[in-house]
């Protein structure tokens, strides 16, 4: 009776048993074709990399290009290779370069690079690279100590009063080692806005904080990287003397201008046989040219511009020109005047078909008003 009683219990148990079994055997057998999967090597889809050039650590170098270059890497692995591969894709790869003092140029197998690099730590094989090889332009960055050049602190149209003051007078630059030559005229300049300076109180020391840059035709060189000065900016102290200066002058002659083949078909009267300004006429300028007019060594005129089209319709009034030389404002208001055109009688003068300049002065002896 015990030995019946028993059975029953004992068989489920060892059905349940073979099911458990089962179960394990086969998660182990998906688990080890899952690992043997990713560890079998192919040919896998080609991908994008961002590589950048860098020194050695410690070193400063002058690398050209210095921008981020993409590449295309297609390689042999495993799966679980690749999938790091693609980890890489976050950020730029940096690839170390070294210089050659005898030759700044040089140019870069790709495939060794990124063999000595994450890519390269991983063990995948390398099948093919787009592009194969870079032209890199590489040079050790050399510290000189130089001047600040006061050439270029006084705008335009003003003047020191005194010496500018500089602090510091010396900065550190950094130079690819190519450029560091003629040390001895070798300058940095500091660049002063000429807006900034025309809003200065004159005759009033002013302590400006300016930015410092390296000439010209070496910024050329570094082809459009920042040049490397410390430090960045200088303190600059100026007084302004603006060279500037006002004059008022009375009876200023009129001119009357126009084509020269017209002023035979047309005699030009200003009303009331005018000619000068009644009007006084106020300049502002350089000094010494204002200087000029004051002494009567350079002359301004009002030139009543005639065009051929103004001597056919017959106009009766229009604005003056003032003639005034280069830098001079004129402060008044520049006056319209009236005159008459009357044909010349008689004229057997042709218009030429091909007409002379649009605007000419009168011959010697006709030049003011009055044709």
């Amino acid at each position: 009776m015990p030995m019946e009683h028993t059975r029953p219990e004992t068989a489920p148990r060892s059905m349940w048993e073979k099911v458990q079994t089962y179960f394990i055997v086969t998660l182990v057998a998906v688990l080890i074709w899952l690992y043997s999967e990713s560890e079998n090597v192919k040919l896998q889809k080609p991908l994008q990399l961002t590589v950048q050039f860098v020194a050695p650590p410690g070193q400063e170098m002058f690398i050209v290009p210095a921008t981020r270059q993409q590449v295309q890497l297609t390689v042999s692995s495993a799966t679980s290779q690749y999938d790091h591969l693609q980890r890489l894709q976050v950020k730029p790869i940096e690839l170390i370069v070294t210089d050659d003092p005898d030759n700044p140029q040089q140019t870069v197998v790709l495939r060794d690079k990124l063999l000595n690099s994450p890519v390269g730590d991983l063990g995948v094989s390398i099948v093919d690279l787009q592009p194969r090889t870079l032209d890199l332009r590489v040079e050790r960055i050399e510290q000189v100590t130089v001047p600040i050049s006061t050439e270029s602190i006084v705008p335009p149209g003003a003047q020191l009063a005194s010496a500018p003051v500089i602090v510091p007078s010396e900065v550190t630059v950094g130079l690819p080692a190519s450029l560091v030559y003629d040390l001895d005229n070798l300058k940095v300049e500091a660049k002063v806005d000429p807006d900034n300076v025309a809003r200065l109180e004159e005759n009033v020391p002013h302590k400006l904080t300016v930015p410092l840059t390296l000439p010209g035709y070496l910024r050329d060189q570094l082809f459009g990287k920042a040049p490397d000065i410390t430090p960045p900016t200088a303190s600059i102290t100026i007084t302004i003397r603006k060279q500037t200066d006002t004059h008022t002058l009375t009876g200023v002659p009129i001119l009357i201008t126009a084509p020269w083949y017209e002023l035979k078909r047309f005699a030009v009267q200003l009303q009331d046989d005018q000619r000068v300004l009644s009007e006084d006429v106020r300049l502002t300028g350089p000094s010494d040219v204002i200087d000029q007019i004051r002494k009567g060594e350079s002359r301004v005129l009002a030139e009543l511009r005639l065009s051929a089209d103004d001597l056919e319709s017959r106009i009766t009034t229009k604005q003056l020109f003032l003639n005034v030389p280069t830098g001079v404002r004129v402060e008044s208001t520049i006056p319209h005047v009236n005159f008459t055109i009357t044909p010349i009688a008689d004229s057997a003068a042709p218009r030429p078909p091909t007409p002379g300049p649009a605007s000419a002065p009168l011959p010697a002896g006709t030049s003011e008003a009055g044709v």
